[in-house]
């Protein structure tokens, strides 16, 4: 009998911390997605606020990074938002899904052009992720041709 309660509460430990993860990555999300909803109406530094607590639940969600460097960039604060650009990829090539995340921040700096004061600087930094989708094509290629 003891055996047995022993066992059903280590499943309910492992059945909670399971819940308790499950929990933690969908209210990353969540936030994630209300920053993204901030930044669209213009409130750069409620969102970034929001983007970083969204990362405090779950640090592996890309596409976060890469919405703190676009306000960073909508902002105007160029160094800030490049330092942040080079973070975003870094965590994009480490945690997979590279190329789609990379692709999909360039569109996103190509829809807020109008917004962002310094254009040079936006032009750079969607060069710099173009060559890192190249760079991770030509990697996946090589890594993933079976020779016939």
């Amino acid at each position: 009998m003891k055996k047995i309660l022993t066992i059903t509460l280590g499943l309910l430990t492992v059945f909670s911390l399971f819940a308790q993860n499950a929990n933690e990555e969908l209210n990353g999300k969540m936030l994630g997605n209300s920053a993204w909803y901030v930044l669209t109406q213009g409130d750069y530094d409620s969102s970034i606020v929001v983007s970083r607590r969204s990362l405090g639940f779950d640090s592996t969600l890309s596409y976060v990074h890469f919405n703190i460097a676009l306000a960073y960039l909508l902002k105007g604060e160029n160094e800030i938002s490049q330092k942040e650009y080079t973070y975003a990829i870094k965590r994009a090539e480490r945690f997979g899904l590279a190329k789609e995340t990379l692709l999909a921040s360039i569109k996103d700096i190509i829809d807020y052009m109008d917004r962002i004061p310094s254009k040079s600087i936006a032009e750079n930094i969607i060069q710099t992720i173009k060559n890192t989708v190249k760079e991770y094509e030509i990697t996946t290629t090589i890594f993933f041709h079976v020779p016939r």
